[in-house]
């Protein structure tokens, strides 16, 4: 084989996966205007709960990243409602409309009150207090739920 054959191949294969990545990421990637609207309007720390793992389960020490086949309990729940059906399944290149947005944004209210990992704490107190809503292992203190629901008794 020569050397000019030898790197023909290997650039083949360097693209070949290079486009794997893309394709395999595409979904992830296509939800990071989710993720940012959802830290404006709530204000959420990247450190707590202001990341992907808001709606996804991956660990970062095994190599694992935020894609559409390790969606958490919550990404589940929202991604059955009504109000995202029309925003499910846009590519990485597609630009979100802010009414697209509004979409991720009415879900997130749609569920609000719904316990979706079954830990005591509703989907908007874990979100507004730091936490998963997705991860039963990821609760509000105590202290910090009693006063968010005595602060906003109905």
């Amino acid at each position: 084989m020569s050397n000019k054959h030898r790197i023909n191949t290997r650039a083949a294969a360097m693209a070949v996966a290079f486009a794997g990545v893309l394709f395999i990421g595409g979904e992830a990637l296509a939800q990071k205007p989710f993720l940012t609207r959802l830290v404006k309007v709530y204000t959420l720390e990247k450190e707590k709960n202001g990341n992907c793992k808001m709606c996804h389960e991956y660990d970062k020490a095994k190599d694992q990243s935020a894609d559409k086949d390790n969606i958490n309990a919550f990404g589940k729940m929202l991604q059955g409602t009504p109000e995202m059906k029309p925003v499910i399944g846009k590519g990485d290149e597609h630009k979100f409309t802010p009414e697209e947005l509004n979409a991720v944004e009415a879900a997130i209210k749609a569920t609000g009150d719904k316990d979706t990992d079954g830990d005591g704490a509703t989907n908007m107190e874990e979100i507004t207090l730091g936490t998963f809503p997705g991860n039963k292992d990821s609760v509000p203190a105590k202290a910090d739920l009693e006063k968010y629901r005595a602060d906003h008794k109905k």
